[in-house]
């Protein structure tokens, strides 16, 4: 079994640089070992992100903050093509950053991993106010700050 965390280094790097085709290659690479597209967000995109976070915020640009953002944001959607939708299992969700958050990228890993679980999900992007969300069947919101996993 591969070991958590081994290409969280090698994407950043990628992301960095704006190496899109290297960051398209380890994102089929990861996705070939497991076979499982929310394996793939939990190591290496979520982690990844978040220490292009921290970067962007001890003196990197938000530019590749930005950047980073946009790469794993194809990468997410052409694996989702590329993933089977489960059948629908009666539930929904809506899936939102408070208001305020505009680092969304969390949240959209939050509703396909939903929407891969047989949810029908509203996603309602970065910051939401909660009573747009009021009266959904759930509310997941990222909170400024938060370093959950």
């Amino acid at each position: 079994m591969k070991q958590p965390g081994r290409f969280i280094q090698s994407y950043v790097c990628a992301l960095v640089l704006g190496d899109v085709e290297s960051a398209s290659s380890i994102a089929r690479r990861v996705f070939r070992s497991r076979g499982d597209l929310i394996r793939v967000y939990q190591d290496p995109f979520y982690p990844a992100m978040v220490e292009i976070g921290e970067l962007s915020h001890h003196g990197r640009s938000t530019w590749h903050e930005r950047r980073a953002t946009e790469t794993t944001l194809a990468q997410m959607a052409r694996l989702r093509a590329a993933y089977p939708a489960p059948p629908p299992n009666g539930k929904r969700a809506a899936v939102a950053c408070i208001e305020g958050e505009r680092h969304f990228l969390g949240s959209l890993m939050v509703a396909d991993a939903l929407r891969f679980d047989g949810w029908k999900v509203d996603f309602l992007g970065a910051d939401e106010t909660l009573k747009l969300c009021c009266g959904r069947s759930v509310c997941a919101f990222a909170r400024p700050g938060s370093k959950r996993r």
